[in-house]
């Protein structure tokens, strides 16, 4: 099984006025890569309970992705609108309140202990370095 782990969030285009929705961020994309041609692959991350979030969810199933570890938290899914007007795209970011960044008991807040313990359980066979948790605790710790 191989274990994406990350921030699930949309990226609308803007096409004129109008904004239409692409999944983005890397760990969704990389899961849905790995999935399509049928390797085992399952999603670690928080992703809202709203109505994208739904969407992102069942993307990920329909492309053959495992979904179980991911945890429904109730705050809106973060989106990057890119606008294209210019030679190189810019993005605005819309993130504040959303699942990416709940922590708490009744949300997911990803530490290193937690990353492990899922990854575990995914059964992967190998993790981050104690280094590398050390610095994942430090920069989630201080996000």
């Amino acid at each position: 099984m191989i274990a994406v782990v990350g921030e699930a969030l949309f990226d609308p285009h803007r096409d004129g006025d109008l904004l239409r929705l692409f999944l983005g961020g890397g760990p969704p994309n990389t899961g849905i890569a790995l999935g399509h041609p049928g390797a085992p692959a399952c999603f670690i991350a928080a992703i809202s309970e709203d109505r994208l979030g739904r969407q992102l969810k069942s993307t990920l199933q329909a492309a053959g992705v495992d979904t179980g570890r991911v945890v429904e938290v109730d705050a809106s899914t973060p989106i990057a609108i890119v606008d294209s007007i210019l030679d190189e795209p810019s993005y605005s970011f819309y993130a504040a309140a959303a699942a990416a960044q709940c922590a708490g008991a009744s949300a997911w807040g990803p530490t290193a202990a937690d990353v492990a313990r899922l990854l575990k359980e995914a059964g992967a066979t190998s993790g981050p370095s104690s280094r590398e948790e050390s610095e994942w605790h430090h920069s989630s710790s201080t996000a």
